[in-house]
Formats: C-alpha cells, sequence, structure tokens
C-alpha cells in the first residue's frame, strides 16, 4: 500500500472512531448520485452512488492544519471550498484535484459564490467580502454597509448573488457592487434562500423568515 493510501486509511479510521461528532457545514450535489459534503476540521466526503457508500477526500485537500471548511461551490468543472483562517481551495478538474489559493485577508470565510466562469465572492468575519474574475489571481475588496460578519449566500436568478449578515442584513451584490436591500427589521441571519419571483427566504436562528423584495432592489 503506497503511503498516500496508508495516511488516508488511518484518518479514515479515525473518524470511524470518533463516531459523528464533527458538523457537516456545506454540500455541492452534483447529480442524484453524486454529492460532496465538507465540515468541521478539514472533513471532506463524496459519494458517487447516492450515498451508499462515502470515500474520504480530506487527505486530497491543501489543508494540512485540518482548518474548518464553511462553503463549497461548483460552477461547471471549477470547484471551489472556502473556511477558516482565509483558506480558499480551487479546482479546474470537477474536484479530482486542489489547490490553494492566495487571498487577501487571512480571518474566516462562511460565504462562497461563483457567480461566472473563474468569478468568485468570498464573504466572511467582520464583513470582509472580496471579489475576483479569474480564479484568484487578483482580489478586489468589496465595500459592505456594515461590519457585521457575512454568514450565508446565494445565487440570485438575474446572476447576481446576495449575501446575509449576523446584522440581520440582506446585501445584494453584482461584481463589485454591494448595496442593502430594504426588507423590514429581521434577526441575526444563517443563511438566504431565493424562491420564487423577487422572494428570499431568510434563514435565522430564530426560523425562516419570508421577505418580499421590490424590483427597485
Amino acid at each position: 500500500m503506497r503511503g498516500s493510501d496508508a495516511n488516508l486509511q488511518k484518518a479514515a479510521q479515525r473518524l470511524v472512531a470518533d463516531g459523528p461528532d464533527k458538523p457537516l457545514l456545506d454540500l455541492i450535489v452534483a447529480s442524484p448520485s453524486e454529492v460532496f459534503v465538507a465540515g468541521a476540521f478539514g472533513l471532506a466526503l463524496n459519494t458517487i452512488d447516492g450515498g451508499k457508500t462515502w470515500s474520504l477526500r480530506s487527505g486530497q485537500l491543501d489543508n494540512p492544519g485540518n482548518l474548518h471548511l464553511y462553503a463549497a461551490r461548483r460552477r461547471g468543472r471549477a470547484v471551489a471550498i472556502a473556511g477558516e483562517q482565509g483558506l480558499l481551495l480551487w479546482s479546474d478538474d470537477a474536484g479530482a484535484s486542489f489547490h490553494r489559493v492566495a487571498v487577501p485577508y487571512q480571518g474566516s470565510f462562511f460565504a462562497l459564490e461563483l457567480p461566472g466562469p473563474k468569478e468568485i465572492v468570498l464573504a466572511g468575519m467582520r464583513g470582509n467580502v472580496w471579489h475576483s474574475t479569474d480564479a484568484g489571481g487578483s482580489w478586489h475588496q468589496v465595500r459592505v454597509p456594515s461590519p457585521a460578519a457575512i454568514t450565508g449566500s446565494a445565487l440570485r436568478p438575474d446572476g447576481g448573488y446576495v449575501l446575509a449578515s449576523q446584522a440581520g442584513q440582506l446585501l445584494a451584490g453584482a461584481g463589485d457592487s454591494l448595496a442593502a436591500l430594504q426588507v423590514p427589521p429581521l434577526p441575526p441571519l444563517t443563511g438566504v434562500v431565493p424562491v420564487s419571483g423577487q422572494a428570499l427566504l431568510a434563514l435565522s436562528v430564530e426560523g425562516v423568515h419570508l421577505v418580499s423584495i421590490n424590483k427597485s432592489n
């Protein structure tokens, strides 16, 4: 058995011995049978048979410190994973291999979107939002209305993106532009999901809130 294979087997055995105590924080559903999940302590798994069997992927990521993996997204063959301490991992081959991408901010990223080919939006601690159009080769910091942590994100049907914050704000973005949506007061948010029309589901520790968005937003 090769050394890398032996290390993967040992890591899998440790996970089994620990039991199901590590949170899974995000997932990518590529097809009805193919799913990739990422979570705390660098945990990464994938299945190609609808969950009947799972393969450990943690050892194939450039994450020797086992940093938490908070967000994962896929667009075509591009896959990105964001995590704590400025971690961003990128794949051009549908997740077969990953490499680390340098980001100017070294705090945690809780939100990640891929609005276009090689376009990345990263968001996280203290309202840090960063935008790249060349797969992380260069970055531009996006101004935010509040320094509250960004805790969730989603792509909108129009191709833009929306961010949710701990300050209860919903922020609509496109490229390097970002503005707060005019919505009723909301509690600290943990996520956001676009639904039919101009509506959004704002997710919070106090439940789910259906928010109608004016066309002017």
